[in-house]
């Protein structure tokens, strides 16, 4: 049987047969893929066990090490900035009352 053959063949059939071979089609294709992404996922795996020298981790882990001390600085900085966020409302707060009155007295 000839492949454009099939295909008629599933064209012809109605729409909930033709979703049933799409999926089919679908599955086996990632399958397919997942399969192929395992296996390099693998190798690479592997090759980059291979590079990884004793002063490539200890560049790494150095990295890393200043990746935590921004945190933290971020950390302490986004704290203070909270810590004063409420005496900054509650100044403009203050101001805004004052325009008001101030508004107000004009107003009539």
């Amino acid at each position: 049987m000839d492949v454009f053959e099939k295909i008629e063949q599933i064209r012809k059939k109605p729409e909930h047969i033709r979703r049933r071979y799409a999926l089919v089609c679908v599955v086996i294709s990632m399958v397919f893929v997942f399969v192929i992404w395992m296996m390099s996922l693998k190798s690479s795996f592997n090759d980059s066990e291979k590079v990884l020298d004793d002063e490539s981790r200890l560049q790494i882990m150095s990295g890393l090490e200043e990746v935590k001390d921004i945190k933290d600085d971020v950390s302490s900085s986004y704290g203070e900035y909270q810590s004063g966020q409420g005496s900054i409302d509650e100044e403009s707060a203050k101001d805004d009352s004052q325009e008001e009155k101030q508004l107000f007295n004009l107003s009539q």
